[in-house]
């Protein structure tokens, strides 16, 4: 079923059919580093796409055991598949795939196809440092962490 709540909905709307939003969102696209090649008409198909992954998906809040903590960074969200880690490229859609994205030191969301997450999973170090490894191998330029422990994870 594709349904969008009323708010999202109108919003679109708004923004697909007023010329002010799309001159707007022309100057918008101008600043960035985004190829005036890419059309707007797949980004939307694919970000409705992906959106609906994503709430297919089963979430859980891990949270980093006492003494250990999340690290974050400028591309804080981690699509991969950790049975098979030189993938360059994990897809929402592969069947082990593993969202991760640290909120703060001590709560990482994770989303996954798994059936058996818990609602809330207080995770042992060894699995904080697997995701802070990730999350560092995932930046592009700056990272972010509450402890200098960090350091020992270069």
């Amino acid at each position: 079923m594709r349904a969008r709540v009323p708010l999202f909905r109108d919003l679109s709307s708004v923004v697909l059919n007023n010329e002010e939003y799309r001159k707007q969102l022309e100057i918008t696209l101008k600043r960035t580093d985004i190829p005036n090649s890419i059309d707007m008409d797949a980004v939307i198909r694919t970000t409705h796409s992906v959106s609906h992954l994503l709430l297919g998906m089963n979430w859980c809040l891990m949270t980093a055991s006492e003494g250990s903590c999340f690290v974050t960074s400028d591309n804080p969200v981690v699509v991969a598949d950790p049975n098979n880690q030189e993938m360059v490229f994990t897809g929402f859609n592969s069947p082990n795939v593993q969202v991760t994205f640290p909120l703060s030191p001590v709560v990482c969301l994770l989303g996954g196809w798994e059936d058996r997450l818990p609602l809330i999973w207080n995770v042992d170090t060894l699995t904080v440092n697997r995701i802070n490894s990730m999350t560092l191998r995932n930046s592009q330029r700056y990272i972010f962490s509450s402890s200098r422990e960090v350091e020992t994870l270069f």
